[in-house]
């Protein structure tokens, strides 16, 4: 592409520069050549100084920053590099909308599911669909995650050639999961979206958001970019997102919703039902997984497929078949173990609440998780006290600790725990092992943070950590008559 085909609109001044051919439109020093349009971007963990330098070796076509650069090559001067990155990108990959339809689903707890809920009922209904989700990426039925993905939303030089990828395998619908920091630093500020999904705001990303109305206003961006929105209007932000597309349908359990949830029936772990009325259409809907807050999930999909023109019928037949990796996913029966993705305190205590519900005399419940390090230190003993509410035994553990000392995660965990009916085994893998040795054949185990994540992140290491594979070798080794298992 042309360098002023690529910048006219988007940048200004472009009649001076000199137009020559553009082969890649990159933030990522390591891909600069002769012929690259090199975008600086601010960062934590970028060193402006070393990237200019580094920009002066490799000499792009050009460079588009922030702040002037001494530099002997075309420079541009922009107000925000991130998001002249996204438009840019966006036209390089030239994204035409026009017969797909971009739906987003934003919230603190809740995404994967509704997003996953949504993409498997357009697919029952013979759509193709693309999906972008928390360490994973579908085209269609083909699982084409990149080796080492781990982000909710790509980073906009992986997500506009994946965008362009799935148009061109002409996917009527590309469901994207848009995390708050996506729309904080512009990831997706070009794209319109079709429909979007607000499941709601809990309380997370303190660390990168410097306060809750900055937060919302962050999820708030993606309505705000929609012809429809989808709300969950029994969150206590739903007034300040409901407006904000061209169409907004409320969804919820109170009576006077466009789309209304009644007549729940709790099964605990291994299930709910409830009716679900929209409109005069009203239907019955079973779900395999547990937990008032998927009936949520649910309901925002089923709400967000009907208005794309999906029949309830044919909807019903989807959800009741779905099931979500790593989303009170059941790996054993005896003892019953459960894997839950949840790392923030409302999602910890909804699944907690449910799985004590369904307890009966005798059963005991354990639980077991840690906190992410370089993450939001706020929630981890607020984890601490809703974990020891419900738990007869919380087992505090590592999750993805990176460059920050566990020690000190750990400190901030037990600052929040009241009781002593908590324990550390700093090796995720042994304290596995100790709470499937401790359970009887009655008793339930939730292991909290991982989820879909088959790895650890250890400093600067990732290892392979599967703990599904971790679970059945422990119960084996149980049965056998051996154990991992021991306390720090």
């Amino acid at each position: 592409m042309k360098l002023h085909t690529l910048l006219t609109g988007i940048v200004p001044s472009v009649t001076d520069l000199p137009d020559i051919e553009i082969t890649r439109v990159t933030d990522r020093h390591e891909q600069i050549d002769g012929k690259t349009c090199f975008v600086l971007t601010r960062g934590v963990y970028k060193d402006k100084g070393y990237e200019i330098e580094l920009a002066r070796e490799r000499r792009p076509a050009i460079l588009i920053c922030e702040e002037e650069a001494d530099v002997d090559f075309p420079m541009l001067r922009v107000e925000n590099a991130r998001q002249t990155l996204s438009y840019l990108l966006f036209r390089f990959y030239e994204i035409d909308l026009s017969h797909t339809r971009l739906i987003g689903v934003t919230g603190t707890n809740g995404k994967t599911t509704t997003a996953t809920m949504l993409s498997d009922i357009l697919m029952w209904d013979g759509e193709r669909v693309g999906m972008i989700g928390t360490g994973k990426i579908m085209l269609d039925k083909k699982d084409i995650t990149p080796k080492g993905y781990t982000m909710t939303t790509p980073d906009p030089t992986s997500l506009y050639p994946i965008l362009r990828d799935m148009i061109r395998e002409k996917c009527h619908y590309v469901i994207m999961e848009v995390s708050s920091h996506a729309l904080a630093l512009s990831k997706v500020a070009p794209l319109p979206f079709y429909l979007s999904v607000f499941t709601g705001l809990g309380e997370d990303h303190m660390d990168f958001h410097k306060s809750r109305e900055e937060y919302l206003a962050a999820k708030r961006q993606l309505l705000l970019q929609s012809h429809i929105a989808i709300v969950n209007a029994d969150d206590d932000a739903a007034e300040r997102m409901l407006g904000c597309a061209e169409e907004s349908l409320a969804v919820g359990a109170l009576y006077g919703r466009d789309a209304c949830i009644t007549d729940i029936e709790e099964g605990g772990i291994d299930g709910i039902t409830f009716l679900y009325r929209y409109g005069d259409a009203l239907q019955r809907f079973s779900l395999s997984m547990g937990g008032i807050h998927n009936v949520t999930n649910a309901a925002l999909a089923i709400t967000a497929a009907t208005r794309l023109g999906v029949r309830l019928c044919i909807t019903k037949e989807a959800v009741e078949r779905v099931t979500v990796r790593g989303r009170m996913e059941k790996i054993l029966d005896t003892p019953i173990v459960i894997i839950d993705y949840a790392h923030t305190p409302e999602a910890m205590k909804i699944v907690l609440k449910t799985a004590r519900s369904n307890l009966n005399l005798g059963q005991k419940l354990y639980c077991l998780f840690g906190c992410g390090g370089e993450r939001d230190r706020s929630k981890r003993h607020t984890m601490a006290g809703i974990a020891e509410s419900y738990a007869d035994l919380c087992v505090v553990t590592e999750d993805n600790s990176r460059m920050e000392d566990p020690d000190a995660i750990f400190r901030d965990i037990l600052s929040g725990f009241t009781s002593n009916r908590h324990l550390i085994i700093r090796d995720r893998e042994r304290a596995i092992h100790y709470l499937v040795d401790l359970a009887t054949s009655e008793d339930v185990i939730l292991l909290f943070g991982k989820g879909h994540e088959t790895y650890l992140c250890r400093g600067t290491e990732t290892i392979d950590f599967d703990e599904r594979k971790i679970v059945r070798e422990a119960y084996k080794m149980k049965k056998e008559g051996h154990t991992k298992a021991y306390e720090d």
